[in-house]
């Protein structure tokens, strides 16, 4: 009975609080003069105007990139200045992806992303130009107004198919399989340190007596680039910086497939236009106390002549595209419990043919260059010394041997005095750093010294005085969304 009489007194209890709670509705929405239904209809409706919307319901869409600028002081013994600049190492973008799962182990999806394509990067600015994008004619040509303007370029523009068990296959505007496989980094410190000599990329060199290189656009003879593997004669100069200057670099219009990961290990290749192709192996794992991640990558260049170039009459016909080499890779290796890192890297880049726009000399032994060679060390310590994020310290050196090796001085290094053939040539830059995350706000801060040195040695007329270091601090913070 008292088990009957505790269920009346229950019911009871509910009913009460359900009267208790319509009565206070009723009031709200008295309060609300009656209209709640159609305020909140109307806040929706203005929450509608200001979303984006995806064109279905099938397709997901995620909008993520990030802002990466920065303060760049250089000092190359002659003259000073700071320069706002987008970082190079890992520039600002913006980025669109999407999948859709067609059964259990296909999907489908796309990637769209947009960056800063040309001016204000640090791999462009230079002494007579902070935007690095003026012209080529005009000494102190100063971008397109002289405010910093950037213009956006299609990073990448792809679509893809991917299964459980047969690996992905990607088409479009792509990274090739090669991306990526110089810079490979477990402490953290690519956004300001890499294999890739850059910031000071677009510098342009100058002699011991102040004597400043002829400028010639950011991607022309004269600029750190050239060193490091592109300058060829007036006009035609730095049109293999892509490919080896930035060894980081592998982006194409083209096909791509990647298999599933197994035991920690992948392999990837990809075909690009202008006959290019490349394949990769990579790996990453952890075990007794350290980990360890790795890539290997082979690149082949069989068609890489401008279009310009092609179409200047020669007898017979275009003149024939040049054959060039790449292989390269990079380890990183860190003890899990203290932190300490270590990063290495290294690329042989093999010319086949000379393209048109150089001037080969008999030190060469024939008709191709020699061999370009990068190599590439940093090492530091990464930990979450203050709660917020780790922090890394880090040291690095890198180099690169015979960049312009075997060209004519008199174009390769146009406006320092040189004459006769490049019979030896060097670019090395050593420095020090620190990244601090802040893992609340997905940003990292970074400042990051580095000195370059260069030296060329030819058969005619030497650099007066050689060629004159340069020194650049870099610091800023990237967010990413």
């Amino acid at each position: 009975m008292n088990g009957g009489m505790m269920k009346v007194a229950a019911h009871g209890a509910i009913g009460a609080l359900a009267g208790l709670l319509l009565s206070t509705v009723s009031a709200q929405a008295a309060d609300l003069g009656g209209n709640c239904c159609a305020d909140l209809e109307e806040r929706v409706a203005e929450l509608e105007a200001i979303t984006a919307r995806k064109g279905n319901r099938r397709m997901s869409l995620t909008v993520s990139g990030q802002v990466n600028r920065s303060v760049m002081y250089y000092d190359d013994g002659f003259a000073k200045a700071p320069l706002s600049v987008d970082n190079s190492n890992t520039s600002s973008r913006v980025q669109f992806a999407g999948s859709a799962r067609i059964n259990p182990a296909l999907s489908a999806g796309f990637l769209l992303q947009f960056d800063l394509n040309t001016c204000g990067r640090s791999h462009q600015a230079n002494q007579v130009d902070d935007d690095g994008c003026g012209s080529p004619v005009t000494l102190n040509a100063d971008g397109l107004g002289g405010a910093g303007d950037s213009l956006v370029g299609l990073t990448l523009a792809n679509w893809y198919l991917t299964h459980n068990h047969w690996g992905t296959l990607t088409v479009g505007r792509l990274n090739t399989a090669a991306s990526g496989s110089t810079t490979v980094d477990l402490g953290g410190i690519g956004v300001i340190a890499n294999s890739q000599p850059i910031p000071g990329f677009g510098m342009l060199l100058r002699s011991g007596t102040g004597l400043l290189a002829t400028y010639k656009g950011a991607a022309g003879a004269g600029t750190w680039g050239g060193l490091n593997c592109g300058a060829g004669q007036a006009g035609f100069g730095g049109v293999y910086q892509a490919d080896c200057g930035f060894s980081a670099l592998a982006r194409r219009d083209g096909v791509s497939y990647s298999t599933p990961t197994w035991q920690g290990f992948s392999v990837s290749a990809a075909w690009g236009e202008s006959n290019y192709w490349d394949a990769a192996l990579r790996y990453a794992g952890e075990g007794g106390g350290f980990r360890f991640a790795a890539a290997l990558a082979y690149r082949k260049f069989t068609d890489q002549e401008g279009d310009a170039q092609n179409a200047v009459p020669v007898p017979g016909g275009p003149q024939k595209d040049t054959d060039r080499r790449s292989i390269q890779g990079s380890a990183s290796i860190m003890h899990v419990a203290t932190g300490l890192f270590l990063n290495g890297a290294a690329m042989r880049y093999e010319f086949n043919g000379a393209n048109i726009g150089e001037t080969i000399g008999a030190v060469a032994g024939g008709p191709n260059r020699p061999d370009v060679n990068m190599w590439y060390l940093a090492g530091g310590i990464t930990r979450n010394w203050f709660g917020i994020g780790n922090t890394a310290i880090y040291g690095e050196y890198g180099k690169y041997s015979d960049g312009i090796t075997g060209l004519m001085a008199a174009a390769s290094i146009d406006g320092l005095g040189a004459t006769g053939t490049v019979l030896d040539s060097e670019h090395s830059w050593w420095g020090v750093g620190i990244v601090q995350n802040i893992d609340a706000a997905a940003m990292e801060l970074y400042v990051g010294y580095r000195k370059y040195s260069a030296d060329v040695v030819t058969s005619g007329v030497q650099i007066q005085g050689g060629i004159e270091d340069l020194s650049i601090i870099q610091a800023g913070a990237r967010v990413q969304f």
